[in-house]
């Protein structure tokens, strides 16, 4: 199977605002960590405001990379329709940013975190099509 090379993420794609990597079917990543790790400095050392990262087949635990930076740009974040697994990381409360995280449609579980309410430009949000338990109060939207 064709596989993505590690060092086409990084090199010259400092001014990059966008990156769709959404259903790639013959993309074969056998680690997220090993396609979503490489991005951690990415992410937060450039302008990236988009990163689609839909419809792959990532079965993984989501990175807690996101906190390295709390100053990240990213605005739109899209892991739906994977099997990603494991718990929501907190972090992903310090994307101060943020305005639409997309999980849906994957295999997520445990409870949401409250730190999702300290996202106050975030205006959508999709995290249907997992296995949550607990429920939704106050403190999640508390922007």
């Amino acid at each position: 199977m064709p596989s993505l090379p590690q060092s086409i993420l990084l090199k010259g794609l400092l001014s990059l605002l966008y990156l769709n990597l959404k259903e790639n079917n013959g993309l074969y990543v056998d680690n997220l960590h090993w396609i979503l790790t490489p991005l951690v400095g990415f992410v937060n050392s450039t302008s990236l405001r988009v990163l689609d990262l839909s419809k792959n087949h990532f079965n993984q635990e989501i990175p807690n990379w996101f906190s390295n930076r709390s100053t990240s740009l990213l605005e739109y974040l899209d892991l739906r329709d994977n099997s990603l697994s494991g718990k929501i990381p907190n972090s992903l409360g310090n994307l101060s940013q943020m305005q639409a995280l997309l999980l849906g449609v994957n295999k997520l579980n445990g409870t949401v975190p409250k730190s999702l309410g300290l996202l106050s430009n975030l205006f959508a949000v999709s995290i249907s099509h997992n296995f949550f338990t607990g429920s939704l109060d106050e403190a999640h939207f508390s922007k």
